[in-house]
């Protein structure tokens, strides 16, 4: 029973990163497909204000595989070192390049190129370690390499991509909105087709150890992550800005949820099973303790960051300082 809690607390953390900071990233990667310096200039304003409370949502799967599934942790890492080592330079990357994207008051072009390649790097790598993970880790330094590593990261930067335009067409104003539109019909049909790639091509390890009613639980996620991404292709130029997000999350949610019920009860698709690799019930107890505290105080912190910056970019918001006699009368 801890074990199954603690495994929902790490999928709760891995969902709430991949909706929150997926949109980050997309719009990321959309500021090196447009060529319009004010336009740039909204889209990476509207990740500056977010990026740091969507990014501290990874904490909780990292520290919660290394605290309550440790042969899970020891398995997955040094198979997909390089990956991840690439992920954590291009978070670093692209931290440091939003703080000198406005140092002048206007768009930077050499942290904006940093600011977009690192969430490029950042995407891929997140969805090789996926597609190594349920491919079954391999040893050495390319273990993780393989042609549906690829193709599972070709399927996360698409769906990132569709989350970055949704989040554009929310925040963004009219002539950023009608680029976002554009980039939304290029992004559906490919998510939809490379998910289904991503599916139809599964290694047959990944479900080596699963139980017999998993598959009816994925062909439901499956038909949700269809009919959403049918919504939001629908809906996404006439609807209310909050729908095409909310679409994606929903997909993204469904994607977690079946992969979930794809693999369990393995933590280590062909490996470990989630009770092979659990800590010890005082660990366990230990780590979900601190999980009933933090949770909530994070969720509250991200609903306030969220709320204070939930108007749309205004392009008549000031962006030069003021001289000091304005601010005085």
């Amino acid at each position: 029973m801890l074990a199954t809690t603690a495994l929902v607390a790490i999928l709760i953390g891995l969902t709430l990163y991949t909706v929150m900071d997926g949109a980050q990233l997309g719009a990321g990667v959309l500021t090196l497909m447009e060529r319009d310096d004010e336009l740039r200039d909204q889209m990476s304003r509207r990740a500056a204000f977010h990026w740091d409370a969507a990014e501290s949502w990874i904490l909780l799967p990292a520290v919660g595989l290394l605290a309550a599934l440790p042969k899970a942790y020891a398995a997955i890492l040094p198979a997909a070192y390089l990956p991840v080592f690439c992920m954590l330079f291009a978070f670093i990357a692209r931290g440091v390049a939003i703080e000198f994207l406005h140092e002048k008051h206007r768009f930077a072009r050499g942290p904006g190129r940093v600011f977009g390649i690192g969430s490029l790097v950042a995407v891929l790598a997140q969805g090789a370690i996926a597609g190594a993970l349920l491919r079954g880790p391999r040893t050495g330094a390319f273990g993780w390499l393989s042609w549906y590593a690829v193709l599972c990261a070709l399927a996360a930067l698409a769906l990132q991509l569709l989350s970055g335009a949704a989040w554009l067409y929310l925040k963004g104003d009219t002539g950023l909105r009608e680029r976002a539109a554009r980039w939304t019909a290029l992004a559906v049909p490919a998510v939809l087709v490379l998910l289904a790639l991503c599916w139809i091509t599964l290694p047959d390890n990944a479900t080596r150890l699963a139980s017999g009613g998993a598959r009816s639980a994925v062909l439901v996620a499956a038909a949700v992550l269809g009919v959403a991404g049918l919504v939001l292709a629908a809906v996404f130029r006439a609807g209310p800005g909050w729908v095409p997000f909310t679409a994606v999350a929903v997909l993204k949610v469904a994607g977690v949820v079946g992969v979930t019920a794809l693999v369990f009860p393995a933590v280590v698709p062909g490996s470990l099973t989630l009770y092979e690799a659990a800590s010890s019930d005082s660990s366990l107890g230990f780590f979900l303790g601190g999980v009933a505290l933090l949770l909530p105080v994070a969720l509250i912190y991200n609903a306030f960051a969220y709320g204070v910056f939930s108007a749309r970019f205004n392009p008549l918001w000031p962006t030069e300082p003021r001289p000091a006699e304005e601010v005085a009368e």
